[in-house]
């Protein structure tokens, strides 16, 4: 029952990869009478997932996780209806019954074959390969590339699809650091500087912890754990603090790309509540301050969906910090979350469900009874030079 549930769940989870990425991609605004890759078909598919993972194994700690996700879930829904913090929880409550390695393999074949369809649909005129399309759209800021509304879009997708090659392909240190190389230049060349930075953390982390022992791990996945309340705080600060008429403040206004002006308008509009406030911005309006860009994981999920969401964060960061499963495991999940927690401050993409597998991987590395039983089988100690078998 057990190989049944997982296959089922390999699948399922394959699935929902595909959906996501579509979603990303500009096929809805072109093929949405044929399918509709949208927000309600990805909870479609992650409560299937739900479902199906109820015959797989359970334990008390599995359990008690589940209960507090699925009450966050019945909270949200009764707040906001559809909204991305539903997927969330789903995706919290799916990775309770997967192993580390099946997420990290699943995700990296299935967003692979899904980003090069989407680029061979534009090459093929399918879809728009480059161009303007905020008449489509109705926002600023949908430029079309090779399929994707936005090149930031596909920018973060090889991002994470690179540092995820550096976890499922065992190679020679020279051909990974050319790589890194290759790819941050792609980075730049699509304008996605902070992809660029994502990717050189990646590999530093993955190089860093590659022969020593958990110590290194510990570290950055601490660093991270703290950087969620620090950019948080960092962040309100300057939403509070900026000041147009000031020389300083607009210097790193300009830094930030004008997100200070963007912060301070939602703000002032949406203050920080415990459960957060329903959007009151419309964002398809041309005319509001950032033509209704909000970045920023961390205002972002304070404003919209509360200081409950920003706890839920960093005490699931937390515990993956300060949990006693396999270095291997921890050591995977260091490399992809360090790098999606300090793009965070500027970028809500890693914090998204379609764009990479953060909440399925913290999930099934701190609560899948298949861990737990991998961990109490292993008779020695694994040390983190082992690679993803």
């Amino acid at each position: 029952m057990r190989k049944l549930d997982q296959k089922l769940l390999q699948i399922g989870y394959m699935l929902f990869v595909f959906v996501s990425v579509m979603s990303l991609s500009s096929w809805n605004l072109y093929f949405a009478k044929i399918i509709n890759f949208n927000t309600t078909m990805i909870i479609f598919v992650l409560a299937s997932l739900v479902l199906v993972s109820v015959i797989s194994d359970w334990t008390i700690t599995r359990i008690a996780a589940v209960i507090v996700f699925s009450g966050l879930l019945l909270v949200y829904f009764q707040l906001y209806r559809s909204s991305y913090i539903l997927p969330v929880l789903l995706s919290l409550i799916v990775g309770t019954g997967f192993h580390v390695k099946t997420v990290l393999k699943c995700d990296f074949y299935s967003r692979l074959v899904s980003v090069i369809l989407v680029v061979v649909l534009s090459l093929f005129s399918i879809l728009p390969k480059s161009g303007y399309g905020a008449d489509l759209t109705d926002f600023h800021f949908t430029i079309f590339c090779y399929g994707f509304t936005y090149a930031n879009i596909l920018a973060f997708e090889i991002a994470v699809l690179f540092v995820e090659s550096l976890l499922v392909f065992k190679s020679k240190m020279g051909y990974q650091f050319l790589l890194v190389i290759i790819v941050t230049i792609v980075e730049i060349q699509l304008g996605y500087e902070t992809g660029a930075v994502f990717c050189i953390v990646g590999y530093f982390v993955y190089y860093t912890t590659r022969q020593s022992s958990t110590k290194m791990t510990k570290i950055y996945l601490t660093a991270a754990t703290l950087f969620v309340p620090i950019f948080t705080f960092i962040s309100v600060y300057i939403a509070k603090m900026y000041s147009s008429t000031d020389t300083l403040w607009n210097s790193i206004n300009d830094l930030l790309s004008g997100r200070a002006e963007i912060w301070q308008y939602y703000y002032q509009a949406m203050p920080i509540k415990p459960w957060g406030n329903l959007q009151t911005i419309n964002q398809k309006t041309m005319g509001v301050v950032g033509f209704g860009a909000f970045d920023g994981a961390f205002i972002q999920f304070l404003l919209t969906f509360g200081v409950i969401s920003i706890l839920l964060l960093f005490f699931l960061l937390f515990l993956v910090t300060i949990s006693k499963r396999e270095i291997k495991n921890k050591r995977i999940l260091a490399v992809l979350i360090l790098p999606i927690v300090l793009s965070g401050f500027t970028e809500t993409n890693g914090f998204l469900v379609t764009f990479s597998p953060f909440y399925m991987l913290i999930s099934a590395n701190l609560f899948s009874v298949a861990q737990e039983v991998s961990l109490e089988s292993t008779p020695r100690t694994l040390t983190v030079s082992e690679e993803v078998k």
